[in-house]
């Protein structure tokens, strides 16, 4: 049973005598409700090494848990879409690529990751991210259309793109996103 086999891992654990630390684990309330909780805390032994008890503190982390469900799945999503998804600060540093954008552009992921946007657009379309963010706040905050990429061996190609930017919690802008199709 799969309840008693987490049970004897956690009895496990929690039975080491240096203690266990951020130890993130479902616990089901009165109500019947699945919470979780990262435990921190350590067993209490007697002077004849037995088990008297634990100590520790329960730290109730839903709203970590499921914000960090989502973005996996947001990730998952976006890491295995077959056309170009990238996000980069207002500045125009690229914060997240997928592989198909990095692929496009003939550069690994993590070649971009910290490198502005402006390597892969042609002077004639933004002169600068500012000169992008610009554009994006001009049209509401989003555009469509076709613009002209450069890959990382100086070709160029045509792509539709669709830009926006993304703001914060007080609506403030924040970073910039966009999904780009060859």
């Amino acid at each position: 049973d799969a309840r008693e086999e987490y049970r004897q891992k956690h009895y496990d654990l929690f039975s080491q005598p240096e203690g266990y630390h951020q130890l993130d684990n479902p616990v089901e309330t009165k109500e019947g409700d699945i919470v979780w909780v990262t435990t921190t805390g350590k067993a209490i032994y007697g002077d004849r090494g037995n088990l008297i008890c634990y100590r520790g503190v329960d730290l109730e982390i839903t709203n970590r848990k499921l914000a960090e469900d989502e973005s996996r799945r947001f990730r998952a999503i976006s890491n295995q879409a077959n056309f170009g998804n990238a996000m980069a600060t207002l500045d125009g540093e690229l914060i997240y690529v997928n592989q198909a954008f990095a692929s496009m552009h003939g550069y690994e992921r993590e070649e971009l990751i910290g490198r502005n946007l402006a390597i892969l657009h042609l002077q004639s379309e933004f002169s600068s991210p500012g000169a992008m963010y610009a554009s994006l706040t001009s049209s509401g905050g989003e555009f469509t259309r076709e613009v002209w990429r450069l890959r990382k061996d100086g070709s160029s190609f045509p792509a539709l793109m669709s830009a926006q930017v993304i703001l914060d919690a007080d609506n403030n802008p924040q970073f910039m996103s966009a999904s780009i199709i060859d």
